[in-house]
C-alpha cells in the first residue's frame, strides 16, 4: 500500500522557496563617509555611508566597531545610543540589495575639555570601521580627524539602519 501526500499551498504561494538573504561579506561592501549635521553647540555627526556592490543583498546587524588613528595613549569611550546629532536606533537586521544603502551615525563633540593644549598628540586622523560581516574581515578607512581630547575621549555611534542617512536627533 502507498501512501500519497498531496501538496496544499495557500493562495498566493508556490512550492519554491527563496533561499534567505546571507550577512553581508567583507567584498560586497563599501563604506564611505559624508558630512552632514554641523556644528550642533560643539557636537556634530559623521554619517557612514555602507554600500552593498555586490550582485545579491545581503544583511548586517547590530553595531559597527571603531578604531582611531591617534598617538594619544587614552582610552577612548564608544557610546551606543541617542549622541546630540542622531536619534536612538533599535539595533535590528538591515537587509542591503545590490546597490543599496546602510549606514549609521557617528557622534563627535568638541566642547567637553577644549582645555587641554596638546593638539597634536589628541588628533584622530582616521576612523576604521569593523562591520559585523561574515568570513573575512578587514577594517574600512573613513577620513575623519577631530580632536579626540577636546571631545573627552569620548564618541557616540548609533546602530546600524536603512539609508541614506541616519536620523536626526
Amino acid at each position: 500500500m502507498t501512501t500519497v501526500t498531496p501538496n496544499i499551498y495557500a493562495a498566493g504561494t508556490s512550492s519554491a522557496s527563496t533561499p534567505p538573504v546571507p550577512r553581508c561579506t567583507y567584498d560586497q561592501l563599501e563604506v564611505a563617509t559624508t558630512w552632514g549635521t554641523g556644528d550642533l553647540a560643539g557636537t556634530y555627526g559623521v554619517p557612514i555611508l555602507i554600500v552593498n556592490i555586490g550582485h545579491r543583498s545581503c544583511f548586517l546587524e547590530g553595531y559597527t566597531k571603531l578604531l582611531f588613528d591617534t598617538p594619544t595613549k587614552h582610552t577612548i569611550t564608544i557610546e551606543r545610543g541617542p549622541s546630540g546629532a542622531y536619534a536612538y536606533v533599535k539595533p535590528r537586521r538591515v537587509d542591503i540589495k545590490p546597490g543599496g544603502i546602510a549606514t549609521f551615525g557617528v557622534t563627535i563633540g568638541e566642547a567637553a575639555n577644549q582645555s587641554n593644549t596638546h593638539v597634536a598628540a589628541c588628533t584622530v586622523h582616521d576612523v576604521y570601521t569593523d562591520l559585523p560581516v561574515s568570513g573575512f574581515r578587514e577594517n574600512y578607512e573613513n577620513n575623519i580627524e577631530f580632536n579626540i581630547c577636546f571631545a573627552a575621549y569620548q564618541v557616540g555611534i548609533t546602530a546600524i539602519e536603512p539609508g541614506p542617512l541616519p536620523k536626526p536627533d
